[in-house]
């Protein structure tokens, strides 16, 4: 089950294809939840090892609504795991903007950038001061490094990372982090670099793989050639004008020419089947009247634009059997998930629960 958390005003910034394809999975979240003792307390504790030094003025806590939502915490706050895309603040600046001068341990610690550095903040806290097991964090972080200002370091640089509470920094991965399942969030930058995009794909290796432009060109070929096909295989029905404007001979009938194109229609064929692989110009079995002749050049080239289809069709069809067998595995996987899905809504509402009773 997908879950977007939306804050007061937050639907308006929703991408387009966000609204027309996931608006179900919007779930409001009002302002007195957002501002409820808990969120609040997190809010505060956050703060104490985001905000540091001369960057904790009396306008601070503005300042930060101003970047990070409180919805935030919500995504975070009972994940099992939490699979971040997003930047690091270099030492020595700001954690508002990233681009300011401050003290080296101005910067904090878990140096996720922007509100997103946030979102992991809240995450960390749970197992901090008696807390959630440690052994259970699952902070995973990719490195696109994206505004200029960002920390450029090539141990975490366009990699997969793992945050490390003892020794409080990045692990590097060799390749990717486990694959997601049960209740965990995915949090990041609203800008993603076309490196970013795969390594988030790659976290779904049973997800059906996007539809390449070969196959779509093969597709328009199949359906541009489909009229050609059928006038090629029904030659003896009536006339048809294929899509090069070209009016093909009707040979229905029983008058001497329409027998002469009948024999040349098979010797062409029989012509074609001959001669195999030797890359020999057909010779069109034809005398010196035109209106065969111009006959015979039409239909040889309605046999090349044949063969031409039947090669990408096979392709297609080798294409097609990949999908099928991807199919076939992912909806094994579907069964396993539903599973899932089923005990973890149990825990979702039982989660409800307790938090409307805290609340209340």
């Amino acid at each position: 089950r997908l879950v977007h958390f939306l804050g007061p005003g937050d639907e308006e910034w929703a991408s387009v294809k966000a609204k027309e394809t996931q608006k179900h999975a919007f779930e409001h979240v009002k302002k007195e939840l957002l501002e409820d003792g808990i969120v609040s307390e997190a809010f505060d504790k956050a703060g104490e090892r985001r905000v540091l030094g001369s960057q904790r003025t009396p306008d601070w806590k503005t300042r930060v609504a101003e970047m990070a939502a409180r919805r935030n915490f919500l995504q975070v706050r009972r994940a099992d795991a939490v699979y971040v895309v997003g930047w690091r603040l270099e030492r020595g600046k700001d954690q508002f903007t990233g681009r300011n001068d401050v003290p080296p341990f101005e910067t904090p610690v878990l140096d996720v950038g922007g509100g997103t550095g946030w979102a992991c903040q809240w995450y960390v806290d749970r197992f901090a001061d008696g807390g959630d097991d440690p052994a259970q964090c699952r902070l995973f972080f990719f490195d696109d490094a994206g505004p200029p200002w960002a920390r450029k370091d090539p141990n975490t640089e366009g990699k997969w990372n793992r945050w490390n509470l003892t020794r409080k920094t990045w692990e590097p991965l060799q390749g990717n982090p486990p694959a997601p399942f049960g209740l965990y969030a995915g949090i990041g930058a609203t800008r993603l670099s076309d490196r970013a995009e795969k390594a988030i794909r790659g976290l779904y290796p049973e997800a059906l793989p996007v539809c390449s432009p070969r196959i779509e060109e093969i597709s328009k070929a199949i359906a541009s050639l489909r009229g050609r096909i059928e006038t090629a295989l029904n030659l003896r029905g009536s006339d048809r004008q294929d899509s090069n404007g070209l009016q093909d001979i009707n040979i229905t009938g029983d008058s001497e020419l329409h027998q002469k194109l009948w024999t040349i229609r098979t010797s062409i064929l029989e012509a074609h089947r001959q001669r195999g692989q030797n890359g020999e110009a057909l010779k069109s079995p034809v005398g010196p009247n035109r209106a065969i002749e111009g006959f015979a050049v039409k239909f040889e080239e309605q046999v090349r634009q044949i063969e031409q289809l039947q090669s990408y069709a096979q392709e297609l069809q080798d294409t097609t059997t990949q999908q099928q067998q991807v199919i076939a595995a992912h909806a094994e996987r579907v069964v396993e998930y539903e599973a899932r899905e089923q005990q973890y809504q149990v825990q979702v509402e039982q989660l409800q629960i307790e938090l409307r009773t805290a609340l209340a």
